[in-house]
C-alpha cells in the first residue's frame, strides 16, 4: 500500500480577545484515513476576529490530489490554495472565527485528499460582550 504524508504546520498562539495566529504539526497518511484535531479560539469578544493557519506539506512519493474543502458551523470560514501537491510542494488553509452573537459555538473543517486521506479540526469559540 502506498504511503502518502502529509505534514501540516498549524500556526498557533493563545486567543484572547485578539487576532490569533497559531503554531504546530499535523501528520497524516493514508493507511490512518482521517486525521482528527481540535483547537478553541478560547473566549473573544463579539464581532472580533481570530485565525488559525495550517501550511500542508506533501511529503510522500506521489501527487495528492486536494478534492474539497468543507467548514460548518455559525460564525466560522476557510479559505484555502490546495490544490493538486506533488511531492514536496506546499499549500495552506485558513480556518477564521468572527462571532456575531453571545455564546459557545462550535464547527468543523475538512480538508478532503484522494486516496481516502483527510484532515478534520473540529473548533469552537465563546463570544461574550
Amino acid at each position: 500500500m502506498k504511503k502518502l504524508l502529509l505534514a501540516c504546520s498549524l500556526l498557533l498562539s493563545l486567543p484572547v480577545l485578539a487576532e490569533t495566529n497559531v503554531q504546530g504539526n499535523i501528520e497524516l497518511s493514508s493507511e490512518k484515513g482521517v486525521e482528527r484535531h481540535y483547537y478553541h479560539f478560547g473566549v473573544q469578544r463579539v464581532h472580533s476576529y481570530s485565525s488559525i493557519a495550517y501550511r500542508v506539506t506533501n511529503t510522500g512519493t506521489t501527487p495528492l490530489n486536494m478534492l474539497r474543502a468543507t467548514i460548518g458551523g455559525t460564525n466560522y470560514g476557510a479559505s484555502t490554495n490546495c490544490r493538486t501537491l506533488q511531492p514536496g510542494e506546499r499549500c495552506s488553509f485558513r480556518i477564521d472565527y468572527r462571532p456575531f452573537f453571545e455564546g459557545y459555538h462550535t464547527g468543523r473543517f475538512i480538508l478532503t485528499f484522494d486516496q481516502d486521506s483527510h484532515i478534520v479540526v473540529d473548533v469552537s469559540g465563546q463570544a461574550v460582550r
